[in-house]
């Protein structure tokens, strides 16, 4: 690891994101095999390595995987949805959607499962829209935004 604690090797990457498929290996045991698991962590980690978030990798892809995960066997009716699904969609990438998301979540808590999407994203929620959050009260250090792409889900808020 660098001086930062964040992975500084490719080496180091690929040992936490098999670290990520081992745990989401048991968390989804006998919904997904781990050759599911792992090609999902893979899928995730690429998306996500395209932008700046690159030291994040790991953790983000984790994150990433196991919401995809969690909604392809909800959809397939393998896991149980305990509570709603709201998704917040933006067609401009003008930050609406983590907006959306955002004070959803501040009010309904863990009462609903609130997820983010654009079809332009970029690989960072706009400052302008932490700025005006964060004037409300709302922190958004633990979001991340994902462009959507055909046939697949994204992260949550």
């Amino acid at each position: 690891m660098g001086r930062s604690g964040l992975p500084s090797t490719d080496e180091e990457v690929r040992a936490l994101l098999a670290s990520v498929v081992d745990r989401l290996t048991d968390e989804f045991e006998g919904i997904y095999d781990r050759g599911s698991v792992s090609a999902v962590v893979d899928v995730s980690a690429q998306e996500l390595s395209r932008g700046t978030v690159k030291p994040f990798v790991p953790v983000l892809a984790e994150r990433f995987a196991r919401e995809r995960l969690t909604a392809q066997a909800q959809a397939e009716g393998r896991l149980a949805k305990v509570v709603p699904n709201v998704v917040f969609v933006s067609l401009t990438g003008g930050g609406r959607s983590e907006i959306g998301a955002a004070l959803l979540a501040r009010n309904a808590g863990d009462s609903v499962s609130i997820h983010s999407a654009g079809s332009q994203a970029g690989s960072e929620i706009d400052e302008n829209v932490r700025a005006a959050l964060k004037e409300v009260g709302v922190d958004l250090s633990e979001a991340f935004h994902q462009a959507t792409h055909a046939g697949g889900a994204r992260g949550s808020s």
